[in-house]
C-alpha cells in the first residue's frame, strides 16, 4: 500500500511539473511530463457522439442525464472544437474574409488564421448543448468537419481538407503526414494498433495508420495498413467475403499467407468475441501481430440492438459472430501490451455516426453502449494486476470527432431507463424535416433532429491516468474567456505526454536546395552526377552535347527553393569533350574516335574519370581522366585517356581509390552482325594517376558454360550466333567497402557477376532468379487498356504462370552487422533490335500459350489485359519447345537487397506501383514524355532505375528514382531483411499538359519546360561531413528534362 501511495504521489508530482513548464512557455507542443513512466495512450473515439447523444445512452442505460457512463465518471471533462479547412473556408467565404493560408496547414500559429471562423462561441456557445444552449442551430449546422479530416487533426495536429487521410491541405504531391502512432513506433519503438467496428479502412482507423489523399480510397487505404505501416494490431470490418468495397482480394490472400499476422476472420456460427481472443492469445505466444476481420454486408458490425424495455435496460449484440469492440480492444491491449516500451491505441465505435446520419436513436444508444463497455474494459485492463501498466504510466481519453444531426432530447417527455422513444421509417405522408426526409422520425415528439450531416458543435472530452493536465493547459487558449480546446490540441497533449518530437515539423525528409536546367529535353541532358568535396563542385554528364556541366556548389543553402518546378539557382561552366582520343594499344599511342558519347562520371580525390564511347558503338571506347585540384575544378586539366570495352556504360573508382571499375557494356549493332564482348575493366590508380592500360576481366571462362547458366537461370537471347561472353552485358558495378570486390549487374541476362578485383578476374556469375506473379504481394497492373471499355484504369491482378525477371540497372553495396549486401533497382530491359527481337506482347503468343496460360489469360482480361503485357519469347517454352508453360515479363518493378552471395533478403513486391497508384490514382505508371496515366502498365510499370545509399545519423537509407513515373523512394535500410518505407518525393506537375520528343528532333509541345524533373537517371549521395552545407544532400540528374535537383536530406528525429 505504501509502495501505491508513492506512485501516486509520484505521478501527481510529474503533473505539477509538467502543469508548471508549461505554464511558463506558454506552448504545450514543448513540453511534456518528460518521463519514463508515461508510455501508453489509449484513445477512444465516438465517431459522430455529440453531448446529448451520450446523455440519452446514460438515461436509457443508467436513468440519468449525466453520470451514469463511465467516462462520464472521468476527473478531466473538457470540450473541444473539431473543424477542418473546408468548413473554415465556408465560414470564411460567407464573412467576406480569406480562406485558410496556415503555412503547412498547421494549428499551432494562430496568427496565420481567425479562430473564430472555425468556430465561434459567440454563436455556437461556450460549451456543448444543453450545457449552453445559446448555439445558433442555422449556425452549427451550416458547415462542420469530416471524420477523416478531424481524425487527421487528432492524429498528426495539422488542420486539413475534408476527406483528407492524414495528408496535408490543397493535396500537394508531397502532402504525407506522420501520425502520432508513427511517431511513436519510430521514436521509441512502441506498438501501436487501431480498433473500429466500421471497415478498417474507413476514414478514423485510417487516419491514425495510413495517408491518402481521399478517404474514399479504400482499397489502397488497406493496402498501405497490411503492407506498408503494418500496426501490431488491427481489428475492424471490412471481410471482402461479406463486403467487397475495403480491400482488394490480393491483399486479403497477403494476410492469410503472411508469417507476420495471425488472422482473425468472422466464421459462421462461432461467436467473435471467441474468436478474437483466441487469436490474441496465438498472437501473444507466437510473438506475432494480430488482425481480426469482421463486419457485414454493410462493412461494419452489426448494430448492438436495445429494447424497448422500460425500468430493465437490455442491448443485445447484432451478431455474435462480430465480437463486440469491448472485446476487440482487449485482445488489441493483450497484444499491444507485450511491448515493455509502451504502446498507442486508437478505438473507434463507428456505428454512433452511421446511426445518427440516419436520425436512428434505437441504434445510436446501441452505439453508445458498446462504447461505454469498452471505456470499462480498456479501464479493468489497466487496473488488472501482475504487470507494469497502470494510471501513473496510461492516458486515455474519450472523446468525439464531431457531432452528426443535431439531435436534440425533448426534456418535457422524459423517458424511462431501459425506455426507448417511438420510432417510425418514414413513410409517404411524413414530411420532410427541413430540406431533407429523414432516416426515421419521432411522432411523439421524445426526441428531435435538424440534420442527417455532421455538425460543428462542441464535443466532449474526457480523460483519466498520468498526463490530462496537458490537455487542460490548452483550455482557452484560442477562446479567451471559455475553456475550449482544439482537437488538434488532443494530438499536442499526447505528444507532450509521450515526450516525442514532432516530426512533421522536420517537414519532408528531402527538400529541394538546388536545381539546374540545361534547356535540352528528351535527349539525355542530364544523366550521371558526381561531386568534388575540395572545391564544392557538382558534375554532370550531359550526353546530348557530349559534354559535362559543371556547377559551383558553394552558394547552396539549406532552405527549400522557391518554384522547383522551374527554378534554375545553380550555375558554372562546360567541358566538351573531343571527338578523339589518344590511347596506349601495346604500347604504341592510337587515336581512337570517340564520338560515341559521355555516359559515366566518377571522382575520388582530384581525379575525375569519365566513359565515353566510340564513335562506332561496338568498338572499343575509353576512359578519360581529369585533374580537379584546386582551380582545375572548373576548368578539368586532362591527364590522359585508357582505352577499355565496348560502350564503357558506367565508371565508379573502388572505395580506397586504388582502382577505376568500368561496366563494357558490349551491345550489338541494330542488326545484331556485330556482337562485342561484355567485359569489366580494371585500370590501376597509383598515388592519383591512373594506369596508361586497363585489365579486361572478361567472360570467356564461361563460354562453355551456357546450359548449366540458362539452367541456374541466366537469361540469354540473342540469334543464335554470340557466345556466353558476347551476350552477356555488365550495366553497372559496385564496390564492397574492402575494395576487393566488385558486384556487376547483367541487366538483360537477369544476374550479377562477382570480379575479384584482387585478381582482376570474374569469378561467379549469380543469377537473380525469377519474380512470382501469381503471388499476392507481387500483384501488378499488366495493361494500359484494362477497363471495361479498353481504356487505361488502374488494376492489380495476380498471374499464375507469370514471373518478373529481376533485371537490375543500379546496384550499389553497404554494410550491415559485419557483412556486405547488395541493393538493386530492377528496371528491365529487353533486347529489341532490327537483327533480333526478343520482346512481343502476350496477345502475340496466344497460339503458343499452353491450357493453363490460356486459363490465366482469360481470367486476366484477355487481349486488352495480360494480351498487352510485353514479354520476352526467349524463355518460357516447355519441354516440347511447341508451347509456353510460363512467360516471363521485363524487371521486377522492385528494389531488392541480396546477401553477397546473391540470396534474396528483401524484395519490395508491388510496393513501388501500389504505392504510385495510391498516391496519384490514374496518373500512376505514366511516362517521362508525357502525362499520359497507366501508360507504362503494360511496360514495366514505373521502372525503378536510379538508386543511391547513405547514411543520416545512425540510419541507412535507399533513395530509389522511378525512370517513368519520376520522383523517389526513400527506405529505412538499416535492418537488410526488414526495410522500412518512409515516404516518396516527386518534383512534377502531372496536370501539366505537354509532349517531349525523345527522337533528338526536339518537336515538343505544351508547358513542357515548366513539367519538373522527369526520368531521373542517375543519382549521388553526399554525407553531411562531404556536403558544402553540412547537411547530406541527393543529386539527381533527369533524363528527360535535362535538369539536376539536389536535395538536402534531414535527418529523422
Amino acid at each position: 500500500m505504501l509502495n501505491g501511495i508513492r506512485k501516486f504521489r509520484s505521478a501527481i508530482a510529474l503533473v505539477l511539473i509538467a502543469q508548471f513548464v508549461l505554464s511558463l512557455s506558454g506552448c504545450a507542443s514543448n513540453s511534456s511530463t518528460n518521463s519514463l513512466a508515461a508510455k501508453n495512450v489509449v484513445l477512444i473515439i465516438g465517431d459522430g457522439m455529440q453531448l446529448e447523444h451520450e446523455r440519452a445512452g446514460s438515461n436509457y442505460l443508467f436513468g440519468n442525464y449525466t453520470s451514469g457512463l463511465s467516462f462520464q465518471k472521468f476527473p478531466y471533462k473538457g470540450q473541444s472544437t473539431t473543424w477542418d479547412v473546408s468548413a473554415y473556408n465556408t465560414y470564411a467565404t460567407a464573412a467576406g474574409k480569406a480562406s485558410w493560408s496556415a503555412s503547412g496547414s498547421t494549428a499551432e500559429d494562430t496568427a496565420t488564421f481567425e479562430t473564430t471562423l472555425g468556430y465561434d462561441p459567440a454563436k455556437g456557445g461556450k460549451l456543448p448543448y444543453p450545457l449552453d444552449m445559446t448555439g445558433d442551430v442555422t449556425y452549427l449546422n451550416s458547415a462542420a468537419t469530416d471524420s477523416a479530416s478531424a481524425a487527421t487533426a487528432m492524429a498528426t495536429g495539422y488542420k486539413t481538407d475534408g476527406g483528407n487521410i492524414s495528408w496535408k491541405t490543397a493535396d500537394p504531391e508531397n502532402g504525407r503526414l506522420l501520425t502520432i502512432a508513427e511517431m511513436y513506433r519510430f521514436q521509441k519503438k512502441a506498438a501501436i494498433g487501431v480498433v473500429t467496428t466500421v471497415p478498417f479502412s474507413h476514414a478514423t482507423p485510417a487516419a491514425f495508420v495510413s495517408h491518402n489523399k481521399s478517404r474514399n480510397n479504400y482499397k489502397d487505404i488497406a493496402y498501405e495498413i497490411i503492407n506498408v505501416v503494418k500496426p501490431e494490431v488491427v481489428i475492424g470490418g471490412g471481410h471482402p467475403s461479406y463486403s467487397t468495397g475495403y480491400m482488394e482480394s490480393i491483399d486479403y490472400n497477403i494476410l492469410k499467407g503472411t508469417g507476420e499476422y495471425v488472422l482473425a476472420e468472422r466464421q459462421t456460427g462461432v461467436d467473435g468475441n471467441t474468436t478474437i481472443a483466441a487469436k490474441a492469445t496465438e498472437a501473444v505466444s507466437g510473438g506475432r501481430k494480430l488482425f481480426g476481420l469482421f463486419g457485414n454486408s454493410g462493412g461494419q458490425f452489426d448494430y448492438p440492438v436495445p429494447s424497448n424495455t422500460p425500468g430493465a435496460p437490455s442491448v443485445v449484440r447484432g451478431n455474435i459472430e462480430n465480437p463486440t469492440l469491448a472485446e476487440a480492444s482487449k485482445a488489441a491491449l493483450k497484444v499491444l501490451s507485450r511491448n515493455k516500451n509502451g504502446f498507442f491505441l486508437m478505438v473507434e465505435q463507428g456505428d454512433i455516426d452511421w446511426a445518427n446520419h440516419a436520425n436512428d436513436f434505437r441504434n445510436m444508444v446501441g452505439g453508445i453502449q458498446d462504447l461505454d463497455e469498452t471505456v470499462k474494459s480498456v479501464e479493468a485492463f489497466i487496473d488488472q494486476p501482475g504487470d507494469d501498466i497502470d494510471w501513473n504510466n496510461t492516458l486515455v481519453i474519450v472523446t468525439s470527432d464531431h457531432g452528426n444531426s443535431y439531435m436534440r432530447i425533448n426534456t418535457a417527455k422524459q423517458l424511462q431507463k431501459g425506455e426507448l422513444p417511438q420510432q417510425d421509417a418514414p413513410d409517404a405522408n411524413t414530411l420532410p424535416v427541413g430540406t431533407y426526409t429523414p432516416g426515421f422520425v419521432y411522432p411523439n415528439g421524445e426526441v428531435s433532429y435538424s440534420s442527417p450531416n455532421h455538425t460543428n458543435e462542441l464535443t466532449r472530452v474526457y480523460a483519466k491516468g498520468a498526463g490530462t493536465s496537458l490537455i487542460s493547459s490548452y483550455e482557452g487558449s484560442w477562446h479567451s474567456g471559455t475553456k475550449i480546446i482544439d482537437n488538434t490540441h488532443l494530438f499536442r497533449s499526447m505528444l507532450g505526454f509521450l515526450g516525442l518530437t514532432d516530426q512533421n515539423k522536420q517537414g519532408s525528409m528531402a527538400s529541394m536546395v538546388g536545381r539546374y536546367v540545361t534547356g535540352t529535353y528528351g535527349t539525355a541532358a542530364a544523366e550521371i552526377v558526381a561531386f568534388h568535396q575540395a572545391s564544392r563542385t557538382f558534375y554532370v554528364v550531359n550526353g546530348a552535347a557530349n559534354r559535362l556541366e559543371i556547377l559551383d556548389a558553394s552558394s547552396l543553402g539549406t532552405s527549400a527553393i522557391a518554384n522547383p518546378l522551374t527554378s534554375s539557382n545553380l550555375s558554372g561552366t562546360q567541358l566538351t569533350f573531343p571527338a578523339t582520343a589518344t590511347v596506349k594499344v601495346a604500347g604504341v599511342d592510337t587515336a581512337v574516335n570517340i564520338g560515341g558519347g559521355a555516359n559515366s562520371i566518377a571522382v575520388h580525390g582530384d581525379l575525375l574519370a569519365v566513359a565515353v564511347g566510340n564513335s562506332i558503338k561496338t568498338e572499343k571506347g575509353v576512359v578519360m581522366f581529369y585533374n580537379i585540384a584546386g582551380a582545375n575544378a572548373r576548368s578539368p586539366l586532362f591527364v590522359k585517356a585508357v582505352q577499355v570495352g565496348s560502350l564503357p556504360d558506367m565508371v565508379t573508382f573502388t572505395p580506397d581509390g586504388s582502382k577505376l571499375v568500368v561496366a563494357n557494356e558490349g551491345e550489338p549493332s541494330d542488326d545484331y552482325l556485330t556482337d562485342p564482348e561484355g567485359s569489366v575493366a580494371i585500370i590501376d590508380v597509383v598515388s592519383g594517376v591512373p594506369a596508361d592500360t586497363a585489365t579486361i576481366a572478361g567472360f570467356n571462362a564461361f563460354d562453355g558454360q551456357k546450359a548449366a547458366l540458362s539452367s541456374a537461370g541466366v537469361k540469354f537471347a540473342n540469334p543464335g550466333t554470340s557466345s556466353v561472353s558476347q551476350d552477356l552485358e555488365p550495366e553497372y558495378a559496385a564496390i564492397s567497402d574492402d575494395s576487393k570486390t566488385a558486384y556487376v549487374t547483367l541487366q538483360e541476362n537477369n544476374a550479377i557477376a562477382v570480379v575479384d578485383l584482387v585478381t582482376k578476374t570474374v569469378t561467379s556469375i549469380k543469377p537473380l532468379g525469377f519474380k512470382d506473379y501469381s503471388l499476392a504481394k507481387n500483384a501488378l497492373d499488366v495493361s494500359d487498356r484494362d477497363s471495361s471499355t479498353g481504356s487505361a484504369s488502374v488494376k492489380f491482378v495476380t498471374v499464375p504462370g507469370l514471373y518478373g525477371m529481376y533485371q537490375p540497372d543500379t546496384i550499389a553495396t553497404y554494410t550491415s552487422g559485419g557483412a556486405t549486401y547488395l541493393v538493386t533497382a530492377n528496371e528491365g530491359d529487353a533486347r529489341a533490335y532490327t537483327g533480333y527481337n526478343e520482346e512481343f506482347r502476350v496477345k502475340d503468343l496466344f497460339p503458343q500459350l499452353n491450357p493453363a496460360l490460356l486459363t490465366a489469360y482469360a481470367a486476366a482480361g484477355g487481349d486488352n489485359g495480360l494480351g498487352r503485357l510485353r514479354v520476352t519469347n526467349a524463355i518460357g517454352l516447355d519441354s516440347t519447345g511447341l508451347l509456353y508453360d510460363k512467360l516471363f515479363a521485363y524487371g521486377g518493378r522492385s528494389f531488392s537487397i541480396w546477401d553477397s552471395s546473391g540470396n534474396l533478403m528483401f524484395d519490395s513486391a508491388s510496393m513501388l506501383e501500389r504505392m504510385t497508384s495510391a498516391i496519384f490514382g490514374s496518373k500512376f505508371n505514366t511516362n517521362s514524355t508525357e502525362n499520359k496515366g497507366d501508360s507504362r502498365s503494360d511496360d514495366k510499370g514505373p521502372e525503378p532505375e536510379a538508386l543511391a545509399i547513405g547514411q543520416v545519423g545512425s540510419r541507412t537509407y535507399a533513395f530509389i528514382g522511378l525512370e517513368r513515373m519520376g520522383g523517389f523512394f526513400i527506405f529505412d535500410i538499416t535492418d537488410p531483411k526488414a526495410p522500412e518505407f518512409v515516404e516518396h518525393v516527386i518534383n512534377r506537375d502531372l496536370s501539366a499538359t505537354f509532349t517531349i520528343d525523345d527522337s533528338g528532333a526536339a518537336l515538343h509541345t505544351g508547358s513542357y519546360a515548366s513539367a519538373g524533373d522527369l526520368a531521373p537517371e542517375g543519382m549521388k549521395f553526399i554525407s553531411a561531413s562531404a556536403s558544402p552545407t553540412g547537411k547530406a544532400l541527393l543529386m539527381i540528374g533527369n533524363e528527360t528534362s535535362g535538369t539536376l535537383s539536389v536535395y538536402q536530406i534531414n535527418e529523422r528525429k
